[in-house]
């Protein structure tokens, strides 16, 4: 039956649970219709039991705690007779099937856990004797979802969906925050903790005041009465939402607004003496006046305004009742890790950006100082065999407040031992987990610059975790200043890496996190501490190696794996590295050699000089092999840099820093020729001056510019295949399925090799290759492979490449992208190639001004000679066939090119060689810059950005066609040297054009779709498509057929001998109602949008000549 209860003098229907009702003003409700209560019921769910790292003698683990092991669901019988389970389950985040012949008796209890061997072994829950069943699939979310109990007809008899956040119970989240927090050791309540307890089994498992915290002292109760159900029948009212808000309902206080505190409760019967007790909490001082005052009931909430208050004031609150034992806590539960609400009256911001304030005091800011001293710089040593907590990592507390919200958090001041201090106002701040930031633990504000911004971008652009990072404001103690947001490395981190790398590998599966370990190494041995290099240490001052990897290496994540897998690898490692054979061996089965290499290949590529025993991170994968990550990078990518050593890290390297890095140094003797190929592939992708610019990285192309050229000549001639050429789909027409891509034959770098597999990639047009709607590496399509055109949007651009791919895992360059447009009527035309192209030229040194940009310049006295046209240096791998005289700081080019179709708009690609910098202008208007200024008006003398040494053909850029015109165009450009003195000299150039034009031939004109009366055919308004025939001729439509979509041929065809008149329209119902007068197509058309496609007859079989698209 349906129970509801009430508040009347006495109770009504009858009482089916034969229990003594206690005078609470209750009663039953029943309603004869309603369909009978559930059977079996959840009646505590643990599902974040206390999980501390433990370890045995050795090192290793006691438990695998990859997921929660102490998790439990506790059901209870509410019926009057013993229940067979018979093909009931538990469903939701978690999975059970109940055994055949389960039975659970009236008023019983019955246990499923995720181990029901560990979970048996608690002598504190006193299970011996009973039956655990189990283990279920999946685990209980910590963060909340619903389970539900199906029954033996698969409908839910019983659902909870709990939460780990208020309004529920946040004690039951493992404490809910950690022991700064809540001042409670853990690891006296190991594999415990706090359970959801249910209060009222009658009642609605999803409401939150039907669920209490079970108390911590006490234990949970798997298989036995709650402890909640011994205290009282009904639930207690809770306070289900809260917040503190202005006159406007803006919970942002400033200090003009008067705040009113608005309280909720679950039921506001029974409820007496709801008081709101509240202090303005002064960081500097401790017991500050407490101040209670009664709070109003309004339209169900209860309400209290307090006066306004100046810039920065913290109000501490919490809400009080009377509930028939005396006024009590009632928001923050007594269960919850926090004692009391907050608010903040925020000082004004205008800036866009993110505004934080952090405020810690005096006392704080001097332990921090204490702290800070207290390193092993300074002559600390660490008690022997204690696990790492060194001094200068200890936190205070702290007050972190965005967007009003408020946190009490912990911090400390960021940084290694060498650099750490207050005047940096660097800091580390970390979250309690019932209030993180946007999913983290941990807020990294630094002084850092822009060089760090580069180096975390490129190495997300490669494909290896690493930290986000956002330029914010921040307040400390008042003084306000910009500092760099930098995301810790965590699993919160891995898990966003592990999503963003699913949808740059479409069809891929989420990988699990693995372990990450940071290197804090010190350049001498000095108690526990000494290098992170890699290298195997021995014990050092009564420490043993594996204390020294705790303290050295700090675990960032997983902490419950310990660090026995990183020693393991390290002596590994050490025993193999003596013999180059063996070390290959030993690379290639436990590390991701491409991670790796690409690692290591861009630190080096970077110039970094710092990494060596410290600041780079250890990553084992959850496959079980290893990589490297990045940290600091500061002062990196230099000017002086481009020259340095692709080998820094190596033993005796002249740009090896703090002595030699033992996994490089290892690697790069393994691996030093295979290490040279990648790196040149890294150099020409990923690292060119026009990808850095795509990526934002403007202020680096410069160093990008100078460093592409000397890391090619370090690499020295490389055995990759050669780069393959589109030969198909590469102008930008439009194309209709069925179409190919298709490239050039494959070509080994070497004798050896076989081509093994083809990288497939296709990008949308304002998209990009790190994200491409399509991606995939194939052993069977090699040369050639069918545009999957199911998965791209009509109407739209696209472009594609193809990387050859050798039987030595060897990567050649990709194509120089090439593009189609899914549809229309796009025409590509090459109009002037790269090679041996007849230009007009200007060497002599003299300043032309402007006008010899424009169509009407008499250029006719200029010499002329073919591309490439330049003076080239024996390295440059692309060859003058017309050589410049050299001195001018200018260089002018100019060419007359014709263009035969109407050109409206549409678009131009453009590739050039050019050294050092240039301006391009069609028909007078400038069209483009290269290596030079952004802004601002080029003169004869402005200088290119920077010198190009042995230039590189850039990759295709598309520009706007809205200066190119029918009939004769002019292309000019300006070539600008970096110095008077350059001796090299480099220009060519090509220009293709794409623009729509109509077909030849029958077109879809109109199209109605849900007509709904303005045209009416034979007594119905069905939808209807035109055709037009713009032609001089009288065309016959037999053989062709309307399409009902893009994809699959048409399923209409046009009778033999429809002729369509020359300049004529002829219509096509889109309806079955072939009895009636005209064509009719047999299939309507979509009102919310499709795509119709018009098929002609041809040699080749059916192809579209029309298509139209049409909706959102």
């Amino acid at each position: 039956m349906k129970i509801s209860w009430n508040l009347y003098p006495e109770i009504s229907g009858t009482n089916p649970f034969k229990k003594t009702f206690l005078p609470l003003g209750w009663f039953y409700r029943v309603d004869a219709n309603a369909p009978p209560p559930p059977r079996i019921i959840i009646s505590e769910i643990m599902y974040h039991p206390i999980e501390e790292p433990e370890f045995d003698q050795r090192g290793k683990p006691v438990l695998d705690l990859s997921e929660d092991v102490h998790e439990f669901i506790e059901l209870h019988n509410f019926s009057r007779e013993t229940m067979t389970l018979d093909n009931w389950r538990i469903s939701g985040g978690i999975d059970y099937a109940f055994p055949a012949g389960t039975k659970v008796q009236s008023g019983g209890f019955l246990i499923v856990a995720k181990d029901p061997k560990r979970l048996a072994s608690i002598k504190e829950y006193r299970l011996a004797g009973v039956t655990v069943l189990g283990p279920y699939e999946g685990v209980l979310s910590n963060n909340g979802e619903r389970v539900s109990v199906e029954n033996d007809g698969g409908k839910a008899e019983d659902s909870v969906r709990y939460s780990a956040q208020f309004p529920w119970p946040v004690g039951a989240d493992a404490i809910g925050a950690g022991p700064k927090w809540t001042g409670i050791d853990p690891m006296q309540y190991q594999y415990r903790g706090r359970s959801l307890e249910r209060v009222n089994f009658s009642l609605p498992g999803d409401d939150p005041a039907n669920w209490v915290a079970s108390p911590l002292e006490k234990n949970a109760t798997p298989g036995r009465p709650n402890h909640i159900a011994r205290d009282r029948s009904m639930p207690a009212p809770i306070v289900t939402s809260i917040r503190a808000v202005n006159s406007k309902g803006d919970t942002l206080i400033g200090k003009l607004d008067t705040v009113t505190i608005e309280a909720r409760f679950s039921t506001n019967e029974t409820l007496t003496g709801v008081t709101l007790e509240y202090f303005y909490d002064n960081l500097e001082k401790e017991g500050e006046t407490l101040a209670k005052r009664d709070m109003k009931l309004e339209d169900g909430t209860w309400t209290h305004t307090l006066p306004k208050k100046p810039d920065r004031t913290l109000v501490r609150y919490r809400i009080l009742a009377d509930l028939g034992m005396g006024q009590e806590q009632i928001s923050p539960r007594k269960s919850d890790p926090y004692q009391r609400h907050s608010y903040f009256v925020m000082p004004r911001f205008t800036d866009t950006r993110k505004y934080f304030e952090l405020m810690v005091s005096r006392n704080g800011i001097s332990q921090l100082s204490k702290n800070a001293a207290a390193n092993p710089r300074s002559g600390y040593r660490p008690a022997k065999n204690i696990k790492p907590r060194g001094p200068w990592n200890d936190t205070v507390h702290g007050i972190l407040v965005y967007n009003g919200e408020v946190r009490d958090v912990y911090c400390r001041w960021n940084g290694s031992f060498y650099r750490r201090n207050g005047g940096r106002n660097s800091w580390k701040v970390r979250l309690p987990r019932y209030n993180q930031f946007d999913g983290q633990s941990d807020l990294l504000f630094m002084d850092k610059d822009n060089v760090t911004v580069a180096g975390h971008t490129l190495y997300r652009e490669l494909g290896l975790p690493t930290s986000h990072t956002e330029w914010v404001d921040v307040a400390i103690n008042k003084r306000k200043m910009r500092r760099l947001m930098i995301e810790d490395h965590n699993d919160r981190m891995l898990e966003k890496y592990h999503e963003d790398q699913a949808r740059r590998n479409p069809g891929t599966e989420l990988e699990p996190n693995g372990h990450i370990f940071k290197s804090s190494g010190i350049l001498q041995n000095l108690g526990p501490y000494g290098r992170g290099d890699g290298g195997k240490l021995g014990t050092s001052d009564g420490w043993t190696g594996l204390q020294r990897y705790e303290w050295i290496y700090s675990s960032k994540n997983q902490d419950w794996k310990g660090h026995t897998e990183l020693k393991e690898m390290i002596d590994g490692l050490a025993k193999n590295r003596s013999n180059r054979t063996r070390l290959k061996k030993w690379f290639e089965a436990n590390w991701d050699m491409e991670s790796l290499m690409s690692y290591i290949g861009v630190r080096n590529w970077m110039g970094t000089w710092d990494d060596t025993v410290h600041n780079f991170y250890i990553w084992r994968r959850a496959d079980g092999r290893w990589t490297m990550l990045p940290w600091d990078f500061d002062a990196d990518m230099q000017g002086g840099f481009t020259t340095k050593s692709i080998f820094i890290g190596e033993a005796g390297n002249a740009n090896t820093t703090h002595g030699t890095h033992t996994i490089k140094d290892a690697f790069f003797k393994a691996f030093r020729t295979e290490y040279k190929e990648h790196l040149y592939y890294l150099n020409n992708t990923l690292l060119t001056p026009d990808n850095l610019k795509r990526m934002g990285l403007t202020s680096y192309t410069t160093f990008a510019q100078g460093r592409q050229a000397n890391v090619n000549k370090q690499c020295g001639k490389v055995n990759v295949p050669t780069q393959p050429t589109a030969r198909k789909l590469t102008g930008g027409s439009s194309v209709y399925a069925p179409a190919s891509m298709v490239v050039t034959a494959f070509e080994s770098g070497d004798g050896a090799v076989t081509h093994a597999s083809t990288l497939w990639e296709i990008r949308s047009a304002d998209g990009s290759f790190t994200y491409p709607v399509f991606k995939t590496e194939t052993t069977e399509n090699l040369t050639e492979l069918p545009v999957p055109f199911d998965l791209l949007e009509f109407g739209r651009s696209y472009y594609w490449r193809a990387t050859y791919i050798d039987s030595k895992g060897r990567k050649s360059l990709p194509n120089t992208e090439a593009g189609f447009r899914y549809g229309g009527h796009a025409k590509s035309e090459d109009l002037i190639s790269l090679k041996d192209t007849e230009w007009r030229y200007n060497a002599d040194g003299e300043n032309l001004g402007t006008t010899w940009r424009k169509a009407e310049y008499d250029d006719s006295a200029w010499p002329s000679g073919k591309s490439y046209l330049g003076r080239a240096t024996t390295r440059q791998k692309y060859k003058m066939a017309t050589t410049l005289k050299m001195g001018a700081t200018t260089f002018y080019f100019r060419k007359v090119f014709d263009f035969d179709q109407p050109a409206g708009g549409g678009e131009l690609q453009i590739r050039y060689l050019i050294d050092d910098g240039a301006v391009f202008y069609l028909n007078g208007k400038q069209i483009h810059r290269a290596n030079m200024k952004e802004r601002g008006s080029i003169r004869y003398t402005t200088r290119a950005l920077s010198t190009v040494i042995d230039a590189e053909l850039s990759g295709q850029i598309t520009l706007p066609g809205k200066s190119l015109k029918q009939g004769e165009n002019i292309l000019a450009v300006e070539v600008h040297q970096y110095s008077t003195n350059d001796r090299d000299l480099a220009f060519g150039l090509s220009l293709h054009a794409t623009v729509e034009s109509l077909p030849d031939g029958v077109i879809l004109n109109e199209l109605m779709a849900a007509n709904r009366g303005s045209v009416t055919h034979a007594d119905t308004n069905p939808d209807w498509i035109e055709l037009h025939n713009p032609t001089n001729r009288d065309i016959d439509l037999g053989g062709a057929g309307l399409g009902d979509g893009v994809a699959l041929e048409p399923t209409f065809f046009f009778p033999a001998y429809t002729i369509l008149p020359s300049k004529g329209h002829l219509v096509v119902w889109c309806d079955d109602q072939k009895e009636s007068p005209g064509l009719h197509t047999g299939f309507a058309l979509d009102a919310d949008g499709q795509n119709i496609a018009l098929w002609w007859p041809g040699d080749e079989g059916l192809k579209i000549q029309d298509a139209i698209g049409f909706g959102p």
